[in-house]
């Protein structure tokens, strides 16, 4: 009585489509409508839908994102300097957003005080420093990469730590991963740029262990009286972690600032 269902495969999602040639669905054959309408089965399906649009948003970022890094050495400067624009200001920035609006929902802790909401301290040992108009581009470029080294393996922490939670911290994990992947693919794009001006690329600096950082965390949870209950390890890592998603949305418009004046560099130099 009808054909087969056409099959079409994007994502690795299968999507059946009826043929144009299948008949009219009969009564009994026909969904019941109420239960298709009620709003637990639209929310689920408004959830299918979002997270499918999302997976091919990161899809489209991450093909984007590695074509361009892999070009930087032979493409012009200007061109290197858009890509790590789009990085620092929609890539990781929307990221980074989302990944705190998620720490929030998941963990009770972020909430429980408005100085840990609100006001999170800067990490020891992290560059500080910014970029100027008045800097060498070996300087500027220096500053970006140095402040970017600075999160590798703060991220990693926070990814692994997240991993291992559940089903409920998935969202979460996947977050902090794309934004650890896109902060290496920038840390590639200023290598390249660095690169192709012949300027060396400065050392990375001697990260904090997870030790260190987590005892640096407690020590200030502590001292500055943020928490009313027991600081178990548990407290800390969350705590640390968010404290890093906010220390680099902190600091992006900083790193936005520092390719604009390698752009700017390039332009009056002709690159």
């Amino acid at each position: 009585m009808y054909e087969k269902t056409q099959r079409a495969s994007f994502g690795g999602v299968q999507k059946e489509e009826p043929s144009a040639q299948m008949g009219p669905q009969t009564q009994r054959e026909q969904p019941n409508r109420k239960g298709l309408d009620s709003e637990p089965y639209k929310n689920t399906r408004q959830t299918k839908r979002k997270t499918k649009m999302e997976g091919l948003k990161v899809l489209i970022a991450v093909v984007f994102i590695t074509t361009s890094s892999s070009l930087t050495a032979s493409a012009p400067i200007a061109g290197a300097v858009s890509t790590a624009e789009v990085l620092f200001n929609h890539a990781i920035a929307e990221e980074v957003k989302s990944a705190i609006e998620e720490m929030k929902k998941l963990h009770q802790l972020i909430n429980s005080s408005v100085s840990i909401r609100n006001s999170p301290h800067m990490i020891p040992n992290f560059n500080n420093q910014s970029c100027a108009s008045t800097k060498t581009l070996k300087d500027n470029l220096a500053i970006a990469y140095m402040t970017l080294s600075d999160f590798k393996s703060p991220l990693y922490l926070a990814f692994s730590y997240e991993k291992k939670q559940g089903p409920k911290h998935v969202k979460l994990a996947t977050l902090i991963w794309h934004t650890s992947y896109n902060v290496n693919a920038s840390i590639g794009v200023l290598e390249g740029l660095m690169k192709k001006r012949d300027l060396p690329v400065p050392s990375a600096q001697s990260s904090m262990s997870e030790a260190e950082l987590d005892q640096y965390c407690r020590k200030h949870l502590v001292n500055h009286n943020l928490m009313s209950h027991v600081i178990t390890d548990d407290v800390v890592k969350i705590y640390r972690n968010y404290v890093v998603l906010w220390k680099l949305k902190y600091v992006l418009p900083e790193l936005s600032h520092c390719v604009s004046l390698i752009g700017i560099d390039a332009e009056s130099q002709g690159d």
